[in-house]
């Protein structure tokens, strides 16, 4: 009788659902863990570099266009007057930081800004030491 009570009991817990061919089975979707944001990959058409060399500081408003757009722009300063360059310098520079982007100086005029979804890599500096005064540099 023991045998008969537990296999009822067993039976009891145990869920033994038949399930017809023409029935269909809708299981509930699996919870993730992870909650960030879905975020799309960049296409290939805004990892461009564009070459600007603007002419007036209203020519800078189209440099802020290629980086909202998440293109890297090389900006050439050099034919420019001193404060011009300087006020498309600040601006592009205060577009930059907006946008969480990197810049880095190429020449004395010539300026890379590039959104962040562009990482600038820089190779890495030598470190060494003067044999003769003991002192530091850096190539």
């Amino acid at each position: 009788m023991s045998s008969g009570f537990m296999g009822k009991i067993r039976n009891f817990f145990t869920v033994e659902d038949e399930i017809g061919e023409d029935e269909e089975v809708i299981l509930p979707p699996e919870k993730s863990k992870w909650k960030g944001k879905l975020v799309g990959l960049a296409s290939s058409r805004h990892n461009a570099i564009i070459v600007m060399e603007p002419a007036s500081v209203k020519e800078a408003q189209e440099l802020a266009e290629h980086l909202k757009n998440r293109s890297a722009v090389i900006l050439n300063l050099q034919n420019l007057d001193k404060d011009t360059a300087t006020r498309i310098l600040d601006f592009a520079s205060g577009m930059t930081y907006a946008l969480s982007g990197n810049i880095q100086k190429i020449s004395e005029y010539i300026f890379l800004f590039a959104p962040p979804a562009i990482p600038i890599i820089l190779p890495p500096k030598k470190v060494g030491v003067v044999k003769e005064t003991g002192q530091l540099f850096i190539k």
